[in-house]
Parts: C-alpha cells; sequence; structure tokens
C-alpha cells in the first residue's frame, strides 16, 4: 500500500512541477523575454518531455515567431494531446501565416469538431483582419 502511496505523490509531484514550469514559461512569452524563453524551456522539456502544455508553448512559441519550423512542433502537440482543439487553432494560424489557407480551413474545422466555440472565436478574429477575409469564402 505504501509504495502506491508514494508512486501515486511522485506522479502528482510531477505534474505539479510542469504546471510550475508552464505557469514560468508563460510568464516569460507574456513578459516578451524572447532572450529567456528557449533556455527555460529546454530546461522544463527536459524534466518533462511527453507533457502536452509543454509541447503546445513550445509550438506557440514557433508560431508568434513566425517560424518556417513551427510544423513538427505543432504535430508533436497534436500527437501528445490529440482530443485538444487548441493545437488544431494553433495549426491554423500556421497555416494561415504561410499562406496555405485551404490547410488553415481544414485545421480549423479540426478544432471545431472538439470545441466549436474556439474554433468559431479564431474564425471571427480572421475575419477581423481584412487580409484574411478570403478564407472565409472557401
Amino acid at each position: 500500500m505504501g509504495a502506491i502511496a508514494v508512486t501515486v505523490f511522485g506522479a502528482s509531484a510531477l505534474r505539479h512541477d510542469a504546471y510550475v514550469s508552464q505557469v514560468r514559461l508563460q510568464q516569460l512569452i507574456q513578459a516578451r523575454s524572447g532572450d529567456d524563453f528557449w533556455p527555460a524551456y529546454r530546461e522544463s522539456l527536459l524534466s518533462h518531455p511527453a507533457d502536452p502544455g509543454l509541447a503546445m508553448l513550445g509550438a506557440a512559441r514557433k508560431v508568434r515567431e513566425q517560424k518556417i519550423d513551427a510544423g513538427p512542433w505543432i504535430a508533436r502537440t497534436l500527437v501528445l494531446a490529440p482530443s485538444w482543439s487548441a493545437p488544431h487553432v494553433l495549426a491554423a494560424q500556421w497555416e494561415l501565416g504561410q499562406g496555405r489557407q485551404s490547410r488553415a480551413v481544414a485545421a480549423l474545422r479540426s478544432a471545431a469538431e472538439r470545441d466549436p466555440k474556439l474554433a468559431l472565436y479564431t474564425l471571427c478574429d480572421w475575419l477581423k483582419r481584412p487580409a484574411y477575409g478570403e478564407v472565409v469564402f472557401m
């Protein structure tokens, strides 16, 4: 019985540590501390390589920085969190930023299957931007 309690507590402590890492990384993003984000991210990822929240933060940062290598980061998040809608929205935003409107719409449809409200919010955000208005007509 003691081994089970230690195992459960240990798993709980790991989840808490991953959460603390996510909060710290989100603070760095909000502070726009570009130089501090990636070293802190690497450190967190070494401790929690399969944490979907950390994968999402890394992918979001790549998209925000408009990096062309964001695709594998997004794909990793989709693997780790297949039921989450946010990685699909992130994929849609990245595809749209790369000029691939039909792929962006497909990713947004995948997000809508998981969370229609988030997908609708994203679509409304796109409609506010004149450069992306053509996406709606696809």
